[in-house]
């Protein structure tokens, strides 16, 4: 009966994989629209290295699928997991991530969600290399939190999807 659970378990993770790639691949690309948007239509001088904010993007992606295939884990429906998303995710990333006010500024609960919320990374890896200049060395901190985020997140959907009938 184990051997039954741990093959199920593999089936509908590399089945949650494979459904976040593509996801992945789609975010990805509005992301290159945006940055080319910013640059262009806004005239938003970019001066850090590209190198740097393609790979911090590319891994965020990953961290923001993942959270998205978690949550898909915890619903009963593909409607359910979109809209949970959409809720658990804006607010986090609007509140607790730097985007009003600075994470160091926050106390409680809301520094810690915000000291652990890829957002908050993502945003420090795209504001220093399009405002102050920095590059891999300069953003590293922000770059390990978010390396994390993906297989956390990843396994952490794995171990608690539920039994699926074949």
């Amino acid at each position: 009966r184990r051997i039954g659970l741990e093959r199920q378990r593999h089936r509908a993770g590399g089945i949650g994989t494979e459904r976040q790639y593509p996801r992945s691949v789609a975010a990805a690309r509005c992301a290159r629209m945006q940055f080319l948007q910013a640059l262009v239509q806004f005239r938003i001088p970019f001066k850090g290295g590209l190198l740097a904010y393609l790979a911090g993007t590319v891994i965020y992606v990953m961290a923001t699928t993942s959270l998205g295939l978690l949550a898909s884990t915890l619903t009963r429906s593909q409607v359910a997991a979109i809209a949970g998303t959409a809720i658990a995710t804006m607010i986090p990333a609007i509140q607790y991530s730097g985007v009003i006010d600075p994470v160091s500024s926050l106390h409680g609960l809301g520094k810690l969600i915000g000291s652990v919320y890829p957002t908050t990374h993502y945003l420090t890896i795209s504001r220093g290399t399009f405002a102050n200049a920095l590059n891999f060395g300069d953003l590293l901190g922000a770059f390990w939190p978010l390396l994390l985020a993906v297989p956390v997140l990843t396994l952490l959907s794995w171990l608690l999807l539920k039994k699926q009938e074949a």
